[in-house]
């Protein structure tokens, strides 16, 4: 049974609905640099041909630009989930489609302690290219090498952690996104066009520099929405990793993340390496975004 919002909700939706949708927001973005970043695949090696050691060198760029983007997904989804579990507290009306979200990225929760120490990794593969494009499914599996034309291709069929492809993950949380968008009024008009406003004044040489309004920015967020920008790189050090893995590991050794990640194992081993799990999950979030409201738990 769906509950209607009033519009006192819609007036005054709770802050942490600002943060929850920048982490969306920002997940979405990481799965767009994910797949350009893999796009360039091609275009390097082009541009290095005739010289096999600026042709590997070209492929190993594009393989850790991959990754980067990757650890930077994981870590924007891992605090959507917290940040919907706190929703959920505050909001009884998401406390089903919370745990939807929840349940169903569970599976990047164990990508965590992957990234975190690649050890294991290591040690099986030597950090081998090959053994990476194999687990995320753009090879495969029992692949010996490339292809002879040495093209591959990074699209929807990429398995984030080698775990859930990108399509279902994306279509989850935009799906989310959606929901939050019909039943809170988080961008009114008037922002809009105080964006419009301050762009003008730009142009005009009203505003500060850019470098001093970053630099006061940085220093006191002015708004809830622009809270979440800094939270990773605060509690789990994604957005300025200069390592997937040193990110992770930033995320594994925060005390909080126990509780963040909090799953059963009976989530997992349901949606483990399986798409059905998320693409159900998808349709449920995809009707309540249709119908403008949010379940019941």
């Amino acid at each position: 049974m769906a509950t209607e919002f009033t519009s006192d909700d819609a007036a005054a939706p709770p802050a942490v609905a600002y943060v929850l949708a920048d982490h969306l927001d920002a997940a979405l973005a990481a799965a767009e640099d994910l797949e350009a970043a893999g796009g360039n695949w091609c275009a390097r090696r082009t541009a290095a041909a005739g010289d096999t050691l600026a042709e590997r060198a070209a492929e190993r760029a594009v393989v850790e630009d991959v990754r980067r983007h990757e650890a930077m997904l994981i870590g924007r989804v891992l605090m959507a989930r917290r940040r919907a579990t706190e929703l959920a507290a505050v909001a009884d009306h998401f406390s089903g489609i919370a745990r939807l979200f929840v349940g169903g990225t569970a599976v990047l929760v164990d990508a965590v302690a992957e990234l975190g120490d690649s050890t294991l990794a290591d040690f099986a593969t030597g950090d081998c290219l090959i053994a990476f494009l194999r687990s995320r499914g753009v090879i495969a599996d029992d692949a010996a090498g490339l292809p002879e034309s040495r093209e591959v291709t990074f699209d929807q069929r990429f398995l984030v952690a080698g775990r859930i492809s990108l399509a279902p993950l994306t279509d989850m949380i935009v799906a989310f996104l959606d929901v939050l968008e019909a039943n809170y009024d988080l961008y009114p008009d008037g922002i809009d066009g105080d964006l419009q406003d301050a762009d003008a004044a730009d142009e005009t040489g009203g505003c500060h520099a850019a470098g001093d309004v970053g630099a006061a920015w940085a220093a006191e967020p002015a708004s809830p929405a622009s809270y979440g920008a800094y939270e990773v790189k605060e509690e789990i050090g994604v957005t300025d990793a200069a390592e997937p893995a040193a990110a992770a590991n930033d995320l594994t050794s925060d005390p909080t993340a126990a509780d963040i990640m909090a799953h059963t194992p009976a989530t997992m081993s349901s949606s483990a390496h399986s798409s059905g799990a998320s693409d159900s999950l998808v349709s449920r979030l995809g009707a309540v975004a249709r119908s403008g409201s949010a379940p019941h738990a």
